[in-house]
C-alpha cells in the first residue's frame, strides 16, 4: 500500500511541475513580494462613474468600504525529487520524504483552492534534470478576497462646488505589485439639472443629460451654468493637485490684468489678438512635490467676449479670460486674467524690444527703438522696464560714443531697472546708460543693477542740463571708466542734477572721475574746478571754506559775503553743515 501511495505522489508532481512550466518560466526573473497586490476586480461602472446634483454631501456617494484584490504569497522549499534506480524508489529529506509524512500523520494533504494558482521558482525552476540533489525553490501563489479601503478625493470634495472629483483607493499597508494600478472612482458634481425634451408635451422627459455643445469633450449637461468639466486624464493617470501658481510671461500684465485703454470703435481688438497678449505659461507649485512646474496654457475662454450684432467686438468694461491647463493638473480655481477695455486707469504696452540680453518694455506712450552696434533708444516720454544682462555689440570710439541706453533730449522717462546688468568697459567710449542733455530720467530701482561704462564715460551719464532722480528699495551700482564720474559727466564734462532719494546706490569714479558729479577736467557745475573750493583750518582750529577763481565769483554773485562749515566724523561715518550768508 505504501509503493502506490508513493507512485501516486510521484505522479501528482510531475503533473504540477508540468502544469506550471510557463508561470515558472515568469516568475524566474521576477518574483513578486510577498503580500503585494496583485490586481484589483473591476468596479461596476456605477460606481467608477458617478454624477450627482450640486448639494450631495460625501455620505451620499457610493464609496465601498472593501474591493476585491488579488494577493501574492510567495514561500521557499527545499524540493529532492524521486530517483528511480533498478525499478526502486529512493527519496530522502525535504519535499521527498512523503512516506514519512504519511506515518507521522496518518492523513493524506488536501489541496486548497489557492493552490491551483501556485507557481515554482528559483534556480533552473521547471528543470527536473537540475533539480537531482535537492534545491531551494520558491512557490508563488495567490489568492482573491476583500480588503479594506478608504477613498481619497483631489481636489478635496465640495458638493456644493460643482467640477470632477477623482476618489482613489487608499489599501493601507499593503504594496502594489508591478502593474498594479489602484482603483478609481470619478463623482462629477454638476449645476445643471437640465433634462432631453420630448415631443409630446404630454410625456415625461426621458432624464438623459444633453452633451454639451460649446466644449468637446464636457460630461455636464447642454445648457450648464459655469465652465465645462471634462473627463479626467486617460490610462487611469493620478491627477497632480496644483496648490499656487504664477504667469510665467505676464509682461503685458499690470497687477494681473492686461489693459486695453486704447480700445475703440476704429482699433478694435478681436479675441485672437487679446489671447496674443495673454500669458502663455504658468509656474505652478504641485500638491507633494518641492520644485515648481512649468507648464504650458493649452487656450484661452471668455464666453462673454464675442461680437455683437454688427460684429463690432466689445470696446469698454472688464472681461474675465479663463486659463485651460494640460490634462492631468486640477486647479482651483484655474488661472484668469481681467482685461479692461477703454479708459481703464492703467497703463496700456505700446512695445518690446528684446536684444544682446536686454529686455525693455515700453508702456504709457513709451517707445522703444533698438539698432545693432548703436544699442536701445527711449524715443518718447513715458514708462519703462528694463531688464536682464547685457552681452550685446556696442560699436563706439572718440568720434562715434554710443550708450547702450540712450535718454534723448527733450525727453522725460519713468524707468524701473529691474536686475538690469549692463557692462560695456572694455570698450573705449562706451556708455552703459546716457541721459542727454535736455533729458530726464526718474530711476526706480528693483533687485541687484550694475552700470559699468568704458574708458572717458561715466557709468550713469548725466551731463550738465540733464537731470536723474533715483529712488526705489534695490540697489545700483555705477562705476565710470577711466577718466568718467560713477554717476555724472564723463571725461572734461560737468554732471547734471542728481536727486537720490532712496534704494542702496554705491558711485565709483576711475581717473580722477568723481563718485558723483563731474568727470575729469572739469569743473563742479557752472565751471568750478575741483581745486577752487577747499578746507583750512582757523587759528583756532575750527574748518573754514577757502574758495579761488571762479568759486569765489559765483558765491559773490549770489549776493553771500560769509560761508560757515561744521564737520563731524565717527568710526565709518563723516557728515558736513554749510551755512552761506
Amino acid at each position: 500500500m505504501m509503493k502506490k501511495k508513493r507512485i501516486g505522489a510521484l505522479f501528482l508532481s510531475a503533473v504540477l511541475i508540468m502544469t506550471q512550466l510557463p508561470a515558472v518560466a515568469m516568475a524566474e526573473n521576477n518574483v513578486p513580494e510577498d503580500g503585494s497586490i496583485a490586481s484589483f476586480e473591476e468596479l461596476p461602472s456605477g460606481v467608477a462613474e458617478q454624477t450627482v446634483p450640486v448639494g450631495t454631501e460625501l455620505s451620499g456617494l457610493t464609496l465601498p468600504d472593501t474591493v476585491m484584490a488579488t494577493v501574492y504569497h510567495v514561500t521557499e522549499d527545499t524540493v529532492i525529487p524521486d530517483k528511480v534506480n533498478g525499478g526502486e524508489a529512493d527519496r530522502e529529506g525535504g519535499l521527498g520524504r512523503e512516506d514519512d509524512m504519511e506515518d507521522e500523520s496518518g492523513d493524506a494533504s488536501t489541496a486548497t483552492p489557492s493552490d491551483a494558482d501556485e507557481s515554482i521558482s528559483g534556480n533552473n525552476a521547471g528543470d527536473s534534470s537540475n533539480m537531482d540533489s535537492g534545491e531551494t525553490v520558491t512557490v508563488v501563489t495567490t489568492s482573491t478576497g476583500k480588503i479594506s479601503v478608504n477613498w481619497d478625493s483631489d481636489p478635496v470634495y465640495d458638493g456644493d462646488t460643482a467640477g470632477t472629483y477623482v476618489f482613489t483607493a487608499d489599501v493601507g499597508g499593503y504594496t502594489l505589485a508591478d502593474g498594479a494600478k489602484l482603483p478609481q472612482i470619478t463623482v462629477t458634481v454638476s449645476a445643471d439639472t437640465a433634462e432631453n425634451p420630448t415631443e409630446n408635451p404630454n410625456e415625461k422627459p426621458t432624464g438623459e443629460p444633453l452633451p454639451c455643445t460649446l466644449t468637446e469633450g464636457c460630461t455636464l449637461e447642454d445648457g450648464h451654468e459655469g465652465e465645462c468639466v471634462l473627463a479626467p486624464p486617460a490610462n487611469d493617470a493620478l491627477v497632480k493637485t496644483i496648490t499656487d501658481w504664477t504667469f510665467v510671461d505676464d509682461e503685458n500684465l499690470n497687477e494681473g490684468e492686461l489693459p486695453l485703454t486704447s480700445v475703440n470703435a476704429d482699433n478694435q481688438a478681436d479675441f485672437d489678438t487679446v489671447v496674443k497678449m495673454l500669458p502663455t505659461q504658468i509656474s505652478a507649485e504641485i500638491k507633494g512635490t518641492e520644485n515648481p512646474e512649468i507648464l504650458d496654457i493649452t487656450r484661452w475662454s471668455c464666453d462673454e467676449y464675442k461680437q455683437d450684432g454688427d460684429n463690432n467686438w466689445p470696446l469698454t468694461g472688464a472681461y474675465t479670460f479663463t486659463a485651460a491647463l494640460p490634462d492631468g493638473y486640477a486647479c482651483d480655481p484655474l488661472p484668469t486674467v481681467e482685461v479692461l477695455l477703454g479708459g481703464g486707469n492703467t497703463y496700456d504696452v505700446n512695445n518690446t524690444e528684446e536684444h544682446g540680453g536686454i529686455k525693455i518694455i515700453a508702456r504709457d506712450s513709451g517707445e522703444v527703438g533698438y539698432t545693432e552696434g548703436n544699442g536701445f533708444t527711449l524715443k518718447s516720454s513715458g514708462t519703462y522696464e528694463i531688464s536682464g544682462t547685457w552681452n550685446g555689440n556696442l560699436s563706439a570710439d572718440d568720434s562715434n560714443p554710443k550708450a547702450v541706453i540712450t535718454v534723448p533730449d527733450g525727453v522725460t522717462v519713468n524707468v524701473t531697472l529691474n536686475g538690469a546688468v549692463i557692462d560695456v568697459s572694455s570698450t573705449n567710449y562706451a556708455c552703459a546708460f546716457a541721459v542727454a542733455a535736455g533729458g530726464t530720467a526718474n530711476i526706480t530701482l528693483s533687485g541687484t543693477n550694475a552700470l559699468t561704462s568704458g574708458d572717458r564715460r561715466a557709468g550713469l551719464e548725466v551731463p550738465e542740463n540733464a537731470a536723474v532722480t533715483i529712488d526705489g528699495d534695490g540697489s545700483l551700482d555705477a562705476s565710470g571708466g577711466y577718466k568718467g564720474a560713477g554717476i555724472g559727466g564723463g571725461n572734461g564734462n560737468n554732471g547734471g542734477t542728481i536727486t537720490i532719494n532712496g534704494g542702496t546706490v554705491t558711485a565709483t569714479g576711475d581717473g580722477d572721475g568723481v563718485g558723483i558729479g563731474d568727470g575729469y577736467g572739469a569743473g563742479i557745475g557752472g565751471g568750478i574746478a575741483m581745486d577752487e573750493i577747499g578746507v583750512e583750518h582757523l587759528p583756532g582750529g575750527a574748518p573754514a571754506y577757502r574758495l579761488t577763481g571762479t568759486a569765489q565769483v559765483l558765491l559773490g554773485e549770489l549776493g553771500a559775503e560769509l560761508a560757515f562749515l561744521s564737520l563731524t566724523h565717527e568710526a565709518g561715518m563723516a557728515a558736513a553743515v554749510c551755512v552761506i550768508e
